[in-house]
């Protein structure tokens, strides 16, 4: 058989709407190094962009907490079943799988049966809870490629092949500018107070969140009328939803650049995700919140061995920014929390320090191309050096 010198084909699976922008950087690196490549599986919009078919789109495919997965177990198992069959039939160089544990942990099983070669990038977080997943990523995981400092050693004392990268967003955001242009679209002044909420990604998210959000910004605008707010619209939320939960605060919708936002609001209330680690890159105070349906919340709280739900609560090892959980969260809450993150966070000088002390070891160069890198040399025979022209 003669050995592959170039990736051509790539399957990845991002389920969650944070994993297809970080799937995009990876399809742009693995192009910049190999243009022939060709990408499928699951993702959204930005990993469309870049050339990837997408076999299901990640708006259809995020779902959060255990009463809504039961609630979708059928279209999960048929989403699985067609993505086994595709892999199988057109038998990839390698499968990269990004977060979305329940369903891609099961899959590396399946695939190590296949013998083709399983990478994960941002592991699940088995630290939190399920820990009897990291038998799964041993057994079946070529290479585990994760974004926190503190998780290398942790996978490492259960024998897996770890590799820490650096967190995606530590090149694009971290100690960048981003001029605020675009904010003059939607009437926002950067010499007054600017407060952005961000309502979550998920369709099951902003329906519990955004009654609470609008509720918070007409208490505070009775208080602070120059205040000024924008509600963030993810490009995943269909504009009928939006338009609907919205009605009469449709003035407040954002849906530009969000790091544009981040970079010019005073505080910002974030539902708990990936989001809220987005607004610690760019050190900005912060409420985070979080309500889902009273089973799920049960469940997890039964189930996780941490304290907190915010990343930047969690690398912190204590609170640095207040969360406000299932019946904490309130309008009244909310609008209490916000006032004093803008009122006193800018007397705090060693809450930010510490916070830009936290972001910046999450800051590595070149983390994408380490992880094609890495594959390559996996995978790969050594690519032979250039001969040098004749003198």
């Amino acid at each position: 058989m003669i050995p592959k010198v170039a990736f051509r084909n790539i399957c990845l699976i991002a389920g969650d709407p944070s994993g297809d922008i970080y799937g995009a950087r990876l399809i742009v690196e693995f192009l910049n190094q190999y243009p022939n490549c060709q990408f499928f599986g699951i993702g959204g919009a930005y990993m469309e962009k870049m050339g990837m078919e997408l076999i299901y789109h990640n708006r259809n495919t995020a779902f959060m907490g255990f009463a809504e997965i039961i609630a979708h177990l059928g279209f999960i198992r048929q989403m699985f079943k067609t993505m086994l069959r595709l892999i199988r039939e057109r038998k990839p160089d390698a499968v990269l799988l990004i977060d979305y544990p329940g369903f891609n942990l099961r899959m590396a099983q399946k695939l190590h049966r296949l013998n083709i070669p399983v990478y994960y990038y941002i592991a699940p977080q088995t630290w939190a809870w399920k820990e009897k997943r990291v038998h799964t990523l041993r057994r079946y995981v070529k290479k585990l490629f994760v974004i926190f400092p503190f998780e290398e050693a942790y996978f490492r004392q259960f024998k897996i092949s770890v590799q820490y990268v650096g967190h995606p967003f530590g090149v694009s955001i971290f100690q960048r500018e981003f001029p605020p242009d675009v904010l003059k679209k939607y009437h926002l002044d950067t010499e007054m107070p600017i407060i952005a909420m961000l309502p979550g990604s998920r369709e099951q998210e902003i329906r519990r969140h955004i009654p609470v959000i609008l509720e918070a910004i007409d208490i505070l605008k009775g208080k602070y009328p120059h205040w000024q707010f924008a509600v963030s619209r993810a490009p995943y939320i269909h504009p009928d939803v939006w338009s609907e939960l919205m009605q009469g605060y449709e003035h407040y919708t954002y849906r530009d650049n969000l790091d544009v936002l981040l970079a010019h609001s005073q505080a910002v209330a974030v539902a708990s995700g990936t989001a809220s680690l987005q607004v610690a890159f760019h050190t900005k105070p912060m409420v985070i919140f979080y309500k889902t349906s009273p089973l799920s919340y049960r469940l997890a709280r039964h189930f996780t061995r941490i304290k907190h739900i915010g990343m930047i609560n969690i690398l912190n090892g204590s609170e640095l920014f207040p969360e406000l959980l299932q019946d904490d969260f309130t309008p009244e809450r909310l609008a209490e929390e916000l006032e004093k993150q803008i009122l006193v966070f800018v007397h705090h000088p060693i809450k930010i320090t510490k916070m830009k002390h936290l972001i910046g070891k999450l800051v590595k160069p070149d983390s994408c191309k380490t992880i094609v890198d890495t594959m390559a040399s996996e995978l790969l025979p050594p690519r032979k050096p250039r001969a040098l022209p004749p003198e």
